[in-house]
């Protein structure tokens, strides 16, 4: 004597005059043996018609668009929620939904009755003549992130009178582009829809993280009396920015920070969460006394791994990072440092370039043979010098020195950004505009 609920409706409309209830009932006694009972309850299947004026325009019921005139079987009592769009036919007028005949708002709820079939519902449109107002509902305007944190691209349309219109997505048109005062930069080409959901992005070096910011612009095109409208909103946000100090025991020393080497102390700006890679190379360099010995790394002050990745934190400034440093005893093997001349497979190559430095004394022709070698990363085309041998035939070591020095021109740098709204990665050069 169980009371059935409410029987539901149908999954969706398609599958309405198909669809069908199956009850099953099953009794065990106490052995386990059991016995099952089905049966079949077939819904009362009712038709009712859409329509629209002018007719051949699409109407949107329960979430599904159907171009009208459309006759629909759907269970009787079933709720139908209907819903026009602004829109083009098929001779590229633009129309707006003005009323629906049944009196309801634009979008509305009704419930299907046996004598709907004679009676339509018909979607009122008029010629759409105004210009669209779009608005970025979100992100917001001034709006703040971090590396990685989801930007969900958010808008809406609506008339000169400011009522609210129902366009389709693929009539909204999104572009973002990473800029400054002076040069800007794509990473979401232009892309319809709506509600997109994105990742911030990572800066694209630590000289522009302080003037780079997103620019994010929705844009819809209408028909107006035959003519293209445009209608364009755009809203900027902005990356939490963080003041960074890397610094070596003892001060002075060279870290490879996000592929590029730094005196220490260095200080710059970046953005939470950017994860760049840090190492600390052995090295030569001048002791207290004027004494040229081999610095070797010893620890990081966060406890990481000579060369590990660094995740920059949320807070704006902090103590610096510090790698300490000691003095290579003698007899005492040399660590390993850089692989000299290695390609990265990212357009980029690792190369170790090896110097001589020889002193002559005034008592006669003494040597004294120091090899310093400078591993940096630049991109492919730079000139670069090659390796060498010394003259005594020991085997160079691989160490960074601040009196090595490169020449030759360098190519247009170029850098590849990887799309936060799920795009391509595009490769651009960094003066693009």
């Amino acid at each position: 004597n169980l009371v059935i609920p409410d029987a539901p409706g149908p999954i969706d409309l398609s599958s309405a005059k198909d669809s069908y209830l199956m009850v099953s009932l099953t009794a065990t006694d106490d052995a386990g043996l059991s016995s099952t009972a089905t049966t079949i309850m077939k819904p009362r299947l009712v038709d009712f018609a859409l329509d629209s004026t002018p007719s051949g325009l699409v109407v949107v019921a329960n979430g599904q668009e159907f171009k009208t005139p459309t006759t629909i079987t759907a269970w009787a009592n079933t709720a139908i929620n209907v819903e026009g769009k602004v829109q083009t036919d098929d001779n590229g007028d633009m129309f707006a939904l003005h009323e629906w005949s049944d009196g309801g708002d634009k979008s509305h709820q009704f419930i299907v009755s046996s004598d709907m079939a004679q009676s339509p519902v018909v979607a009122g449109f008029r010629p759409y003549h105004g210009d669209s107002v779009v608005s970025i509902d979100s992100p917001s305007d001034g709006a703040s992130f971090a590396v990685g944190d989801p930007i969900s691209l958010v808008g809406s349309v609506s008339g000169p009178d400011g009522a609210a219109l129902e366009v389709s997505d693929d009539m909204l048109t999104w572009e973002a582009k990473m800029r400054n005062q002076t040069h800007s930069v794509t990473i979401l080409k232009p892309t319809q829809g709506n509600n997109i959901l994105g990742r911030g992005p990572e800066p694209t070096d630590f000289e522009s993280a302080e003037s780079n910011y997103i620019e994010i612009t929705l844009t819809i095109v209408t028909m107006v009396n035959g003519l293209a409208t445009k209608a364009s909103k755009t809203v900027n946000i902005y990356p939490k920015k963080v003041d960074l100090t890397f610094d070596a025991i003892p001060s002075g020393l060279f870290l490879e920070i996000n592929g590029e080497m730094h005196k220490t102390p260095a200080s710059f700006m970046t953005w939470e969460n950017h994860a760049f890679d840090v190492d600390a190379p052995s090295q030569k360099m001048e002791n207290g006394a004027g004494e040229l010995v081999t610095y070797i790394w010893n620890s990081w002050s966060n406890n990481e791994d000579r060369t590990h990745e660094f995740v920059t934190p949320a807070h704006r400034d902090h103590k610096p990072i510090i790698a300490d440093f000691k003095v290579l005893a003698l007899g005492e093997a040399l660590p390993e440092t850089f692989a000299s001349s290695t390609n990265n497979g990212d357009n980029s190559s690792k190369t170790t370039i090896i110097a001589s430095v020889v002193g002559v004394g005034i008592a006669g022709a003494i040597g004294i043979i120091g090899y310093i070698a400078f591993s940096y990363r630049r991109p492919t085309g730079h000139i670069s010098s090659s390796a060498s041998k010394s003259s005594s035939g020991t085997d160079d070591v691989d160490l960074y020195s601040p009196r090595s020095t490169t020449s030759g021109p360098p190519t247009t740098p170029r850098f590849t950004i990887a799309s936060p709204f799920g795009g391509d990665d595009y490769d651009y050069p960094v003066d693009e505009h």
